[in-house]
């Protein structure tokens, strides 16, 4: 109502406002600074952004998983034919042994990287879709950062369904969807950017934003509606009612459903 009420002053001031106090609450959330989040619609959004956005030399590779989501496989298909080539985005192939093990899976990669030089990123899942696997990537990030690769985290299930604390993982960039775990209205996502690279990352769209600062490019992208970022306040004051700051019993409750729904469809077969 605010923003009909008086449309003009909503997006040259109020909702800047209101911007600025969401991201510093979420900020903590995930243990971030402020600045280095950005509101987006959805995940998509911002493995776009940082994907279209990374400069590559002819030589450079992308590496990717076939676990990957078909977003992400799809995008970077776009990539290989309009921007790179065929032969600069790599799939590492991962079994169902694989995947369930951080030491193989990190043997794997190293078998390419062994064979495959001038890989510049990789991008790999927090919890991947198909199938539905939790991967230790705090110690792939520090494998990654040893070997000067940058690294993108398509967390698009990650917040609301586990902590996520982004100092700790330390990520180059990482993107996250709040209208799934974290109930938001959709659609609303997080990404964050590394300081040393915010320089590095433009926005899909291009408007007035453009060469002001991170945060002021991402902020304006042309005239929208901003309320189903807005209602991620909301989602985090539904959550503080019901657990504590850790929200220990709401991943318990959660992880308790997963089993026995997984217990439940072992019985079916």
């Amino acid at each position: 109502m605010k923003a009909e009420y008086n449309p003009d002053r909503w997006f040259r001031h109020e909702i800047q406002i209101e911007m600025k106090k969401l991201r510093e609450r979420l900020s903590k959330y995930v243990n971030c600074d402020s600045d280095d989040i950005v509101i987006l619609e959805n995940a998509s959004t911002g493995i776009n952004t940082i994907l279209k956005s990374l400069k590559f030399h002819s030589n450079e590779i992308i590496l990717y998983y076939n676990i990957a989501y078909g977003m992400v496989k799809l995008t970077l298909q776009y990539i290989s034919s309009e921007i790179l080539t065929a032969e600069q985005c790599i799939e590492i192939v991962l079994d169902h042994q694989t995947i369930q093990n951080t030491d193989l899976l990190l043997k794997t990669t190293q078998d390419t990287l062994d064979r495959i030089k001038n890989v510049k990123s990789i991008v790999f899942d927090h919890i991947s879709s198909v199938p539905a696997i939790l991967f230790d990537i705090e110690i792939m990030i520090k494998f990654f950062r040893q070997k000067g690769i940058l690294t993108l985290v398509d967390g698009a299930h990650t917040i609301g369904a586990i902590s996520i604390d982004l100092k700790k993982l330390d990520p180059d960039f990482y993107v996250t969807n709040a209208h799934k775990w974290l109930y938001t209205h959709r659609s609303a996502s997080l990404l964050y950017v590394k300081k040393d690279f915010q320089n590095l990352i433009h926005p899909i769209i291009t408007s007035f934003g453009y060469l002001e600062s991170f945060q002021d490019e991402f902020f304006w992208l042309g005239t929208k509606d901003y309320s189903a970022y807005l209602t991620i306040s909301d989602a985090l004051d539904f959550r503080q009612t019901i657990a504590n700051e850790s929200e220990s019993e709401i991943y318990s409750y959660m992880h308790q459903l997963a089993y026995q729904a997984g217990h439940l469809l072992a019985q079916m077969q």
